[in-house]
């Protein structure tokens, strides 16, 4: 064999394997050991805070602060779905994930576009449109999706959790979780250890937060909590409304999504401020779980320990922003902590495996509700 020949057979071999390479990682099944070790693909977004911890963080150099300034649009992508709710123009606030030179990333009515990047210019590989209830939703907002293992999983406003399969674009299985007037989905949906957590997050319409387990499997429900206590529950106690019914509106709901530690199975999630929201009169006392962080067992639902910042919230301060897990020394002592800076004003420390306060610090100029 001639040598021209010897080499255009060793490149036509060589193409081969970068075609079953590029097809077999395009599909790849994101794992739990993707997600525990996510900083370790740096190309990748492969969960909502890019990393379980909630870091979102990124060991890239390409950019730095030198060179920032010179950035300029490459491409634009229209997706197409924007159009009014019932109460005005919605917005677009979803996490774009990106797995193996592809993007995921939901519209403000939760159509999902899976975009491939890997060509000069990128193009729309398939569009998943959920038909939501237009009737049901004033605001369209939704938050991004979730990748799990050859599946995208998003939840929807209309109070649906639907998986898509990767490769085609088709729907898996539905299945309606809020099921109750006014409840609904806007929080990117996280998946870790074979538990789909979603939470609603419609707590100012009148309803009673909660926060649930799916099994990504058939989309049955798990487990559900109640960030609002019912009459003899732990927690009932701080709301002292004579009629006992401020419960059954009181909000609290968790509409950004939260943190997960792989070794204890935990998620950290905070919630939002009671409903009324500038009324305690309404619902008097402390109002629990309102304003919390709530570490709840990502495989049966218990509530392990909690921490509220704002008691009987009047301010409407939510505290569902990211609490970041880090292990740091404190006073001297190696300790896992999940940190915190709230809206009302405070950064908190607190040790994650027990709840324990360790440090707050005060980081605006002024505090008017304490």
């Amino acid at each position: 064999m001639e040598e021209e020949d010897r080499m255009i057979l060793r490149k036509i071999a060589l193409s081969f394997f970068c075609l079953i390479f590029l097809s077999n990682s395009a599909f790849a099944e994101v794992t739990m050991e993707r997600l525990v070790n996510a900083m370790s693909e740096p190309e990748n977004w492969l969960t909502h805070h890019k990393s379980l911890d909630g870091a979102r963080y990124v060991e890239l150099n390409e950019i730095n602060k030198y060179n920032v300034k010179n950035l300029k649009v490459a491409y634009t992508i229209p997706l197409g779905d924007v159009s009014e709710g019932s109460d005005g123009l919605g917005s677009h606030q979803s996490t774009p994930l990106v797995k193996d030179g592809y993007m995921y990333v939901t519209g403000m009515w939760d159509v999902v576009y899976k975009i491939d990047l890997t060509g000069k210019y990128p193009n729309i590989v398939w569009t998943f449109d959920p038909e939501n209830d237009v009737d049901v939703i004033d605001n369209p907002v939704t938050r991004g999706a979730a990748l799990w293992g050859s599946s995208v999983i998003i939840n929807t406003e209309d109070g649906r959790v639907i998986s898509i399969d990767d490769e085609t674009g088709e729907m898996n299985w539905e299945s309606f979780i809020a099921t109750e007037q006014g409840e609904g989905f806007r929080a990117a949906p996280l998946v870790a250890d074979d538990v789909i957590l979603v939470h609603n997050a419609f707590g100012d319409w009148g309803t009673r937060g909660w926060i649930s387990g799916v099994d990504p499997e058939d989309g049955k429900e798990l487990w559900r909590f109640f960030t609002v206590p019912a009459p003899g529950e732990p927690g009932s106690e701080t709301w002292t409304d004579p009629a006992q019914v401020a419960w059954k509106t009181g909000g609290a709901a968790a509409w950004v999504t939260g943190t997960y530690d792989p070794a204890t199975k935990e998620y950290f999630v905070g919630t939002g401020n009671p409903v009324p929201m500038f009324d305690p009169e309404f619902r008097p006392g402390d109002n629990l779980y309102s304003d919390a962080l709530l570490a709840v067992d990502s495989q049966n639902g218990n509530l392990n320990w909690y921490f509220q910042y704002t008691p009987g919230d009047y301010l409407d301060y939510d505290e569902v922003g990211i609490h970041q897990l880090v292990d740091e020394e404190y006073e001297g002592e190696m300790r896992k902590q999940v940190v915190h800076f709230g809206r009302n004003g405070y950064y908190y420390q607190l040790d994650r495996t027990n709840g324990q306060f360790l440090k707050a610090a005060q980081y605006i100029e002024k505090i008017d509700w304490t």
